[in-house]
């Protein structure tokens, strides 16, 4: 007797790696036995334990007649490993666990095995689960119990695989759903729950099969169309199946003989009732009124690097959007040899009619024509560009000539058409205008429609390369546009667009010239001070089909613009260049004015001199400069700001001269004593409290402004004359005809008197002013302005 045991490892079998194995191992004359024999990879274990007889041994190491007895465990097995490390590597993947059990000799055998195998794929189908039970012996493999799962489908099998090449199999399902099998789940728009009873027999070569499928609710592109049953039989190579559809409406029969030539054939019945489904299955938004019927066959035929194909349908009826469409005539399309014809197409409905003839030599020529009239409406749901489409249209259409390149000739034209696009506010009107086609040649002849309050005309011309449309140049000339791109912000435009595209570029490009414009849109002036200096320019991530198209749109505007808000009330000029991209947009130019006031800590300043420059061609970066002065208690304050959005510089200077805490004393408190530079902190702590309470400040002033109707009013913190720290409330309104500015303002838990002032403007430069302030004096001025050119 020899015993021991047996260590080794990592080693590999086949390729495949393997961490340690292990057994324990007895020998004589008469047996091999092993009480375990166990491999380890990775997180896998598999085990086995058994023994071998000599049973005509002639002594030491003599291994006549062996009889075997084993038992394997599996344990976590990797599928793929084990596959390869017996056979050839497989497109099998999964985790197994079983265990299975051999008894015999080469001659009589016998054996048994149980395995479940789990997060399977076996040659592209994801199993979730598979429990397989078989027995095995030397005449066959008997499966006697097979039962798979992938999420709400199951199947159950069983049968034998004989030696001699015979079978015999059954399948079962009470549910499978076809968007769990591979070649099928989320590739077509169908999708169905069905159950299969089937049964096979006889020889590899020669198979006989019968099977029943009952499709249980069936969808396409989630419209359900209903149930369905399709019985079928193989035998003698020949295979024939005959089916009803859609609750019984439509029947099949098909058959197939496994030949050389594979031929087969396939005959379809339509009989008259509703297929709604057809419709809504195919378009974009499904109105309510959507109907469907027809009546009619197909027929289809084939062999082996064949194809035929003949129809009729002498009903044909669809209702959608209040619109009712009939065959005028039998529908008859045919496909013989790869050629396509067209026997009678001819469709009417309300005003509207289509029609067409030809043929298409599939992959060599065309040689069709199509014409008709008809209402846009029903094409609003084949997209879903537009919110609203309505207005008439009419075309003829021939498409002749090679596959590759054919020519189109005819026109199409649109009248009377009305469309709102997706996402945009403005309603197109009064669309009319005419497309012709000549050979690859697009032209857009004058379409002319109102939008936005005015009217734009578009023209042009562009070229067809096997279909596509390249090589496309539009202009357009815009009339009157009015647009309001976000509340309180309203322009009147006109201009001169015109874009471009072919295969290497795209461009946009004209001029904007703008009418009128006023923003009125108030500004957060507190919280927008503190994100300043935050600001960061980052590129657009929404870029459409147009997003790479290069900008160069010069707009300008001179008279009848007016920014009119809390910060400022002044009439602007205008001249930019838009460049870059839709995608990443710059801005190049200025805008400017040298008249009107700016409100700066509850005084007003006249403008001197006003800019913004913008410098960057790819992103929108303004640069500042601001002049502006005040009088005020006897000063003349000057309120310079210089720089860019995220560093500029803000500076006070008066005259006579003051610290800078003795301007920002006297802007806030409307005073200045010697006493000012002890209120430094007082003053610090205002300003502190007007930033950190901006927000909330700016939504009560602008609710406040809302409810009242005053065209100005504000809440500062200020600090009195005695150094305590109170609010001061001003409200200001326009009457006259703008000409007469009344400015009240009083302080919250102070003794100081309310602060009136009036100023009304005789001329564009003389105002005459008076005033009452904290302390109860009362004055007047004579404002008058020189320019200096």
């Amino acid at each position: 007797v020899i015993s021991g045991s047996i260590k080794i490892g990592p080693g590999t079998v086949n390729g495949e790696k393997f961490n340690e194995a292990t057994a324990e191992i007895t020998y004589s004359p008469e047996a091999l036995h092993t009480s375990r024999l166990s491999i380890s990879q990775d997180k896998a274990l598999y085990e086995v334990s058994g023994s071998i007889d000599f049973r005509k041994s002639e002594g030491l190491f003599s291994f006549k007649d062996p009889y075997y007895r084993a038992r394997a465990t599996i344990m976590d097995g990797d599928a793929a490993s084990l596959i390869a490390a017996s056979l050839d590597k497989l497109p099998i993947s999964g985790l197994i666990n079983g265990s299975l059990f051999f008894e015999g000799d080469s001659e009589e055998f016998g054996g048994s095995g149980s395995i479940t195998v789990e997060d399977s794929v076996v040659y592209g189908q994801p199993i979730d689960r598979a429990v397989i039970k078989a027995e095995f012996s030397p005449e066959n493999i008997n499966f006697s119990s097979v039962e798979i799962q992938k999420n709400r489908s199951s199947l159950r099998a069983g049968g034998s695989v004989y030696f001699d090449n015979r079978f015999n199999v059954s399948v079962k399902s009470d549910g499978v759903d076809l968007k769990d099998l591979a070649f099928a789940g989320g590739k077509y728009p169908v999708d169905a729950r069905f159950s299969v009873d089937a049964e096979g027999s006889g020889t590899f070569k020669n198979p006989r099969a019968r099977f029943s499928l009952s499709v249980l609710e069936s969808y396409f592109r989630d419209v359900l169309i209903g149930k369905a049953d399709i019985k079928g039989e193989l035998k003698d190579k020949s295979l024939s199946v005959q089916g009803s559809f859609l609750d019984g409406i439509a029947t099949a029969e098909a058959s197939l003989v496994f030949s050389e030539t594979l031929p087969w054939e396939v005959n379809m019945e339509f009989n008259s009732g509703r297929y709604d489904f057809l419709l809504a299955g195919l378009l974009k938004d499904v109105p309510r009124d959507i109907s469907a019927s027809l009546e009619g066959m197909v027929r289809l035929k084939g062999q082996k690097g064949k194809f035929s194909m003949s129809s009729r349908f002498s009903s044909l009826l669809f209702n959608l959007y209040g619109y009712n469409f009939i065959n005028n005539e039998d529908v008859v399309l045919e496909l013989s040899d790869d050629v396509f014809r067209i026997g009678s197409l001819s469709i009417h409905g309300g005003s509207g009619n289509i029609s067409a003839t030809g043929s298409v030599k599939i992959g060599q020529d065309y040689d069709l024509k199509v014409d008709g009239k008809i209402n846009l409406a029903p094409l609003k749901a084949v997209t879903e560009t537009f919110d609203l489409l309505r207005g008439r249209g009419s075309f003829s259409v021939s498409v002749t000539g090679p596959w590759e390149s054919p020519e189109f000739r005819g026109e199409i034209n649109i009248r009377d058409g009305a469309a709102v696009l997706s996402g945009l506010p403005y309603r197109i009107e009064s669309v009319n205008g005419d497309i012709f086609l000549d050979g690859n040649r697009i032209t857009l002849d004058s379409l002319n429609a109102e939008f936005a309050g005015g009217k734009v005309r578009v023209s042009g011309a562009g070229y067809l390369d096997k279909l596509t449309i390249k090589n496309l140049s539009l202009s357009s000339v815009l009339d009157g546009i009015k647009i309001r791109p976000e509340d309180d912000v309203d322009i009147v435009f006109d201009g001169k667009l015109f874009f471009e595209t072919s295969a290497k570029k795209q461009t946009l490009l004209g001029d904007i010239n703008i009418i009128k414009a006023r923003y009125k849109k108030r500004i957060a002036w507190k919280s927008w001070l503190l994100k300043l200096r935050q600001v960061e320019e980052a590129p657009s991530d929404q870029a459409s089909f147009l997003g790479k198209t290069a900008l160069n749109i010069y707009i300008k505007g001179e008279d009848n613009i007016f920014i009119d808000n809390n910060i400022a009330k002044t009439p602007v000029k205008i001249d930019l260049n838009v460049q870059g991209n839709i995608a990443r947009y710059g801005l190049v130019g200025r805008i400017e004015t040298n008249e009107g006031t700016i409100f700066f800590r509850g005084n007003e300043f006249e403008i001197i001199d006003a800019s913004v420059d913008f410098i960057e061609p790819n992103r929108v970066v303004p640069v500042f400069h601001i002049q502006a002065e005040t009088f005020t208690r006897g000063y003349r304050v000057r309120l310079n700001l210089d720089g860019p959005s995220d560093k500029f510089t803000l500076s006070l200077f008066s005259d006579p001269p003051l610290s800078d805490i003795a301007i920002l004393t006297l802007l806030t408190s409307g005073q200045i004593d010697k006493g000012s530079e002890g209120l430094e902190s007082g003053i610090g702590a205002g300003e502190a409290t007007a930033f950190l309470t901006g927000r909330l400040q700016d939504v009560i002033e602008e609710r406040f402004k809302y409810i009242t109707g005053f065209e100005r009013f504000e809440i500062d913190p200020r600090t009195t004359s005695t150094g305590a720290v109170s609010s001061k409330v001003t409200v200001g309104k326009r009457l006259l005809g703008e000409r007469l500015l009344v400015t009240y303002s009083s302080s919250i838990g102070s003794t100081e008197l309310d602060v009136i002032k009036l100023q009304y403007k005789l001329t564009d430069n003389l105002s005459l002013i008076g005033s009452r302030d904290e302390i109860g004096d009362v004055g007047g001025d004579i404002k008058f302005r020189f320019e200096f050119k």
